[in-house]
């Protein structure tokens, strides 16, 4: 315990600082301390500020040790916790699921208000969350459209318990389903809306990520290979059309930004009209959605 003056809230709230400034940006830091005095020992910055006389037990300093310890390796700080934000949302997370981006927030603020305006309303559709993870998706959609019937969608059985956790939480309104999208033996309703934010990070792009995304994410729902990019667009965009998706129905995508016009054009080759593409809150061409002709 290194520079540790005494077991006073300020104390170790300086410590963890200081001894964290090497590895994160200032920023980064003040936001991961926040997060994890908060979740940890229900401290918030303006207890800080007001130097509240609280001291911490050696039981409380040990779990900032260890936080530390993980934080030096770049654990990101929502598996520490084990929670993560999303919308008005806190969920559960751990490293078989990603953590829910502030891109995906505004694919489901989107999905929103493209159902407002081309589906007529929200009353009593059938949506599809395909590539679940979390769960963050269908939750979110499922609460904010209360009539809607919510199906979603994973491979991975790992990731589909912890969505079941998170669905819960908020009212066990999602229906979750083990499923590859590549096997053709299983089958799916009709949907009026389906979603996804499938994998669309480039191998070739993971020199350019950072290291707590790189080892401890689950690469499986990140990326695909250089040579085939667009691998599950067009697999979900086939299956839209050949049946998962009814006609006039609405299909959104999360993408890599270097892909917009392909995944376009994806679109209108399986005869999808309205097809637009939107920029996310950094001006990048990010969503892609579509209305399928009747």
């Amino acid at each position: 315990m290194k520079g540790l003056k005494d077991n006073t809230i300020k104390s170790v709230w300086t410590w963890f600082f200081e001894t964290l400034k090497p590895i994160y940006t200032e920023n980064e830091l003040k936001s991961i301390r926040r997060i994890l005095f908060e979740h940890f020992f229900h401290i918030t910055e303006k207890d800080i500020i007001l130097e509240k006389q609280i001291r911490l037990t050696e039981t409380d300093i040990v779990r900032v040790i260890k936080a530390i310890k993980k934080l030096e390796n770049q654990v990101p700080i929502q598996y520490i916790t084990g929670k993560a934000y999303f919308l008005e949302y806190v969920f559960d997370v751990n490293s078989d699921v990603l953590i829910p981006r502030p891109e995906t927030e505004e694919l489901v603020i989107f999905a929103l208000n493209r159902i407002n305006s081309n589906l007529g309303g929200h009353e009593n559709i059938k949506i599809l969350d395909i590539g679940t993870g979390s769960g963050c998706i269908a939750i979110a959609m499922a609460n904010k459209i209360p009539t809607s019937v919510v199906t979603a969608i994973d491979k991975s059985k790992e990731a589909l318990d912890i969505a079941l956790v998170n669905s819960k939480k908020y009212g066990d309104k999602v229906t979750f389903v083990e499923f590859d999208i590549f096997d053709n033996s299983q089958m799916l309703d009709e949907y009026d809306v389906i979603l996804s934010n499938p994998p669309y990070v480039l191998e070739s792009e993971k020199e350019f990520m950072q290291r707590n995304v790189l080892e401890y994410e689950p690469e499986s729902a990140l990326f695909v290979f250089d040579n085939d990019p667009l691998v599950f667009y067009d697999e979900i965009i086939s299956k839209a059309k050949s049946g998962w998706l009814k006609k006039n129905g609405l299909l959104l995508f999360e993408i890599n930004e270097k892909f917009s016009n392909h995944i376009a054009d994806l679109f209108h080759r399986y005869g999808f009209v309205d097809v637009h593409i939107n920029k996310d809150i950094h001006n990048k061409p990010r969503f892609v959605s579509g209305i399928l002709k009747a």
